[in-house]
């Protein structure tokens, strides 16, 4: 499980900016390896949320930060769950996303073990489209 350190003061429920910018460029790496791709890595978005699924941390400048992610499929999983391995979602379709997302999550843990949020890669469907075309 990855845990942080709730004891730093910021803004974001215990997590520090470096520990967000840590678990973003972990989960890339963890998608990196499945995903061999440089055009699909750059469209990937990448979200790290708090305990309560506000969306703290966004790469790709999405239009996610702010948002709340707590009555999401992925969320709820973690949040009610001890796993900490690699969750996958079903896909969503959104106005951002017509074609869809297959959601990639891991749980945050706070020190003492509680849940502190997710860290979740948001992979475009059309991904495995071009990968089948392609065999």
């Amino acid at each position: 499980m990855r845990r942080f350190d709730e004891t730093k003061p910021t803004a974001n429920d215990g997590l520090s900016k470096a520990e967000l910018c840590a678990e973003i460029r972990l989960l890339k790496v963890t998608i990196n390896d499945i995903i061999s791709s440089p055009d699909l890595r750059a469209d990937l978005t990448i979200v790290v949320t708090n305990a309560v699924g506000a969306v703290m941390s966004a790469s790709n400048q999405s239009p996610m930060l702010g948002r709340n992610v707590a009555a999401g499929e992925n969320f709820i999983h973690h949040r009610n769950s001890v796993d900490s391995d690699l969750y996958i979602g079903r896909p969503l379709f959104t106005d951002e996303h017509p074609r869809g997302v297959i959601p990639l999550s891991v749980r945050l843990d706070s020190p003492d073990g509680l849940f502190a949020g997710v860290a979740i890669g948001y992979l475009p469907a059309t991904y495995f489209a071009t990968f089948y075309r392609s065999l």
